[in-house]
């Protein structure tokens, strides 16, 4: 947490609630929140240095830090899902199917028959949600690469602009599609809250 330096106001505030949340997660998952945060100061302070920058980058900087803070819950929200994942044996869960679809078919009480399909149905359900849970776990995944690759391109665009002082082609346009995706992602990451409940 050596990184993390407090500034006044709201930038204080940011901090503190971003330390927090850092601590919630894996040391590697902290990890690549802070890089991503120190690559956001870095984008950010090397703007600052050029006006012509700091005016073409201003809308692109404040769209930087929700990305960070965006990283950070999806994060959170991805050890919160492979947590309950681990929670729940899937070998288990299997062969309590397999003993269950079993009696389904050589029960010879119709009582205990239809008790075992409920069972079964049950169970099926429970594989249902655990597999919508692995593929949301997934897409986590691939979103939270796909922000850090982001924030490798727009550093090397900063960089490439601090020598040309024009904006690179596409920038706002990538952070936009970036962000409309996350968007899509945390709609689902709520469902997917609900469904853990």
């Amino acid at each position: 947490m050596a990184f993390w330096k407090r500034g006044g106001g709201r930038t204080a505030a940011r901090t503190d609630r971003l330390i927090e949340a850092v601590r919630a997660l894996s040391v590697d998952d902290g990890e690549r929140v802070t890089r991503l945060e120190q690559r956001r100061l870095e984008i950010t302070g090397r703007t600052r240095k050029s006006k012509v920058l700091t005016r073409l980058l201003q809308a692109e900087l404040g769209k930087l830090e929700k990305l960070v803070d965006d990283f950070l819950a999806m994060s959170l929200s991805r050890t919160r899902c492979e947590s309950a994942l681990r929670g729940t044996p899937l070998a288990e869960l299997e062969a309590e199917l397999r003993r269950c679809e079993d009696g389904a078919a050589s029960a010879l009480d119709p009582e205990r028959r239809e008790l075992a399909r409920m069972n079964r149905d049950v169970l099926i359900a429970r594989r249902d949600k655990l597999d919508e849970l692995r593929a949301h776990v997934s897409r986590l995944r691939a979103q939270l690469d796909l922000i850090e690759n982001t924030f490798k391109l727009v550093a090397d665009e900063v960089r490439e602009m601090e020598v040309t002082q024009v904006m690179g082609g596409g920038m706002s346009a990538k952070l936009e599609e970036v962000l409309d995706g996350v968007q899509i992602v945390l709609a689902i990451e709520a469902d997917k809250r609900l469904m853990l409940q």
